[in-house]
C-alpha cells in the first residue's frame, strides 16, 4: 500500500475520484460555476505539484505524493470547496516556486524574478495579501544564491507593471476611482486580525505540527545525504510553510486563502519523508495521516 501511494499514478487517480465525492456529497447546487472552478483548480494545482517534483527532482525518487497529500488536505475541508480567490492565488504560487527554483544559482535570473512578480501580481488583483510572499521569495533567491540587484527590482518592476496595465485601463475609462479600489492598502499587510481558529483548525495543526516535527529531524539532522540543491530547497520549503502558518493565524480573516497555499510546501515535505524514509514507523504514519483527515472530513459533515 505504502509502495502504491507514493509511486502508482493510479494513486492519484483515485485521490482525485475521491476529493470529488467528497466534495458532492456536501453540494448544495449543480449550477455552482465557482465549486467547479476552484474544484479544477486544486486538482490542476496537486498535478503541478507532482510535475514540478519531476521537473526538479526535489525528491529523489519520483513521487506522486504531493498531489495525494494537495487533494486530501483540501478535500478534507469543504469551507475551501468555494474558495476560489485562494485557488487562484495557490495556483499563481506554484508557477512562482517553479520560476524560482529554476533560478537556482543562477545569477542572471532577473527574467524569472519578472515573471514571478507577474504571477503574484496578477493573483494580488483578486487577493492584495498574496504579496507577502515577497518577502519569502527574496529568501529564496538569497538561498538560491541569485539574489542581487536585478532580480530584486525585477520582482518591483513585475509588480508595477501589472498596477500600471490596470491604471491605463482605468485611466482610458476615465474611472480612476475603479483602479483604488485595487491599490493594496498598507493596513493589509502592516495590521493583524484577531485570531479566529476553530476547533477543526487546531486539530489540523497540531497533527501537522506533530509530523512537521518529524519532518524537520529528518531533513535537518538525518538527511545528510541529499544533495546540496534538493536539501536547500527542501529546507526553503520547510521555512515557507512556518512563515505562511503563521500569517494563516494571525490573518485568520483570509485563513483559507493561506491554507491553499499553505498546503503546497507542507505536501512536498511531507513527501519527501514519506517517500525516502526507511523507518518502519514511516508507512504507519502515512496511513494515520490518511486516515486523519478522513476522520476530519467526516466530523465536519456529520456535525
Amino acid at each position: 500500500m505504502h509502495n502504491s501511494l507514493v509511486s502508482g499514478r493510479f494513486a492519484v487517480i483515485v485521490f482525485i475520484l475521491l476529493t470529488l465525492v467528497m466534495r458532492m456529497a456536501t453540494l448544495s447546487s449543480w449550477n455552482d460555476p465557482t465549486f467547479w472552478i476552484t474544484s479544477f483548480l486544486q486538482v490542476v494545482v496537486s498535478l503541478v505539484l507532482v510535475q514540478a517534483n519531476h521537473i526538479f527532482a526535489i525528491i529523489r525518487n519520483r513521487s506522486m505524493l504531493p498531489a495525494v497529500f494537495y487533494l486530501l488536505m483540501t478535500g478534507s475541508n469543504p469551507a475551501l470547496y468555494n474558495a476560489f480567490d485562494g485557488s487562484v492565488a495557490a495556483f499563481g504560487v506554484i508557477l512562482s516556486l517553479i520560476f524560482l527554483f529554476d533560478s537556482y544559482q543562477v545569477r542572471d535570473s532577473q527574467v524569472n524574478a519578472f515573471n514571478i512578480a507577474l504571477s503574484l501580481g496578477i493573483c494580488s488583483l483578486l487577493w492584495s495579501p498574496v504579496l507577502c510572499l515577497l518577502l519569502f521569495i527574496w529568501y529564496g533567491f538569497y538561498k538560491f544564491r541569485c539574489l542581487n540587484y536585478k532580480t530584486f527590482f525585477a520582482t518591483l518592476i513585475g509588480i508595477y507593471v501589472v498596477y500600471l496595465f490596470l491604471f491605463s485601463w482605468y485611466f482610458y475609462q476615465d474611472n480612476l476611482p475603479g483602479f483604488l479600489e485595487y491599490v493594496p492598502d498598507y493596513r493589509t499587510f502592516f495590521s493583524f486580525r484577531q485570531v479566529s481558529v476553530t476547533y477543526y483548525d487546531m486539530a489540523v495543526i497540531v497533527f501537522l505540527s506533530g509530523l512537521f516535527v518529524i519532518c524537520g529531524f529528518n531533513l535537518f539532522v538525518s538527511g545528510i545525504s541529499e544533495k546540496i540543491r534538493n536539501s536547500t530547497i527542501l529546507k526553503f520549503l520547510y521555512v515557507l510553510a512556518a512563515g505562511v502558518l503563521v500569517l494563516m493565524i494571525i490573518q485568520s480573516d483570509w485563513k483559507l486563502n493561506w491554507m491553499l497555499i499553505l498546503y503546497m510546501p507542507v505536501s512536498f515535505v511531507l513527501s519527501h519523508y514519506f517517500t525516502l524514509s526507511n523507518s518502519r514507523i514511516a508507512p504507519w504514519l502515512l496511513v494515520s495521516t490518511i486516515l486523519f483527515f478522513t476522520g476530519i472530513y467526516c466530523w465536519q459533515v456529520l456535525m
